[in-house]
């Protein structure tokens, strides 16, 4: 028997041809066999990419992963090297420790991104990987020349890793230039939480030395700048004061709140007292004690003062005899 559209032969109780498939007209078989060759039809999952600020993340953990041990080597390692060589250069022995340091890294990530995980650790934490441009595991060689093309981004201010929050397939420049793409696993469960904790340490703590070093300076300034003003007050009454004395031969009376000084925004009281009084001429001291809301937390209750003994010829001005204000917040002119 053979088959009435292409002519073959056909086995004696086959319904259909084996080789085109159109039916025998044999009434023995109604099932149809299987074409020798099947292809079973594939699944493909969707691929996303991982984006700037998870993988920003993930380098956070390699850093913590590379540094801590690079660290404790780097100690141990210069403490033997010192205690043998006391006087060897610390400039070459940081560069020997930089290069360890670059050779380190490049293994830790080369081979971690080759292997059959395709991710450092890191990465593993935050659920992303490394693959070539069809999603296939890189090669020792591929991942060594990502990692090195990481340096031009360095070069150029690292506007090479920024490119991956803004090309089309979150590639940075090291990524292109070596053919690779990174991309987020099926399973992401549990990234967030590692991706905030990364994210948080990495913007609060940088701000929190920021504050450390700069507030400091800040409210010494702002100390330095109303000491600087509650002395040009006492200064503005030298005059007055000098002629006073010019006058009547003598000082006004010891006291508080001395007419011949205007008020301060940051001044509490100022106070008159004399020393030698029985001199010729009695040396006069003019005190001020700061104090308000707005004075500094560091200079409240101190004071400074402006002094002469030759009749207001001549004036020095400095920290007050008692709770002085720290000699770091006088004018130069006065310390």
């Amino acid at each position: 028997m053979f088959c009435p559209k292409c002519g073959s032969e056909l086995p004696a109780a086959a319904a259909y041809c084996p080789r085109c498939g159109e039916q025998s007209g044999n009434p023995s078989s109604r099932e149809k066999p299987l074409p020798d060759t099947f292809i079973q039809p594939s699944t493909t999952a969707t691929i996303t990419y991982a984006g700037f600020w998870v993988r920003l993340a993930a380098v956070f953990y390699d850093s913590l992963i590379l540094n801590i041990p690079t660290m404790i080597f780097g100690f141990i390692f210069g403490l033997i090297y010192y205690s043998n060589n006391p006087n060897a250069a610390a400039k070459e022995n940081d560069s020997l420790f930089n290069l360890i340091g670059i050779l380190v890294a490049w293994i830790y990530m080369a081979l971690m991104e080759s292997s059959s995980k395709q991710a450092t650790l890191g990465k593993m934490l935050l659920r992303i990987k490394v693959t070539d441009l069809s999603g296939n595991r890189l090669s020792f060689g591929r991942a060594s020349g990502r990692y090195f093309g990481k340096t031009i981004s360095f070069m150029i201010l690292c506007i090479g890793f920024l490119m991956a929050g803004f090309t089309s397939k979150k590639q940075a420049l090291h990524d292109k230039m070596a053919g690779c793409l990174v991309i987020n696993n099926q399973e992401t469960k549990g990234r967030k939480v590692w991706m905030i904790i990364a994210l948080a340490i990495m913007f609060l703590l940088p701000t929190g030395i920021i504050s450390s070093l700069v507030l400091p300076s800040y409210l010494k300034q702002a100390a330095h700048a109303q000491v600087s003003e509650v002395v040009s007050l006492l200064e503005s009454g030298e005059k007055s004061l000098t002629e006073w004395y010019a006058t009547h031969g003598y000082w006004p009376e010891p006291g508080r709140n001395v007419p011949l000084i205007g008020p301060g925004k940051y001044v509490e009281s100022v106070d008159l007292s004399q020393s030698g009084p029985g001199a010729t001429t009695p040396a006069l001291i003019v005190t001020a004690t700061l104090g308000s809301s707005t004075v500094a937390k560091e200079i409240v209750g101190k004071s400074v003062q402006i002094a002469t003994n030759d009749g207001g010829a001549t004036w020095s001005c400095g920290a007050g005899l008692f709770d002085g204000v720290d000699n770091k917040y006088l004018p130069t002119k006065c310390r």
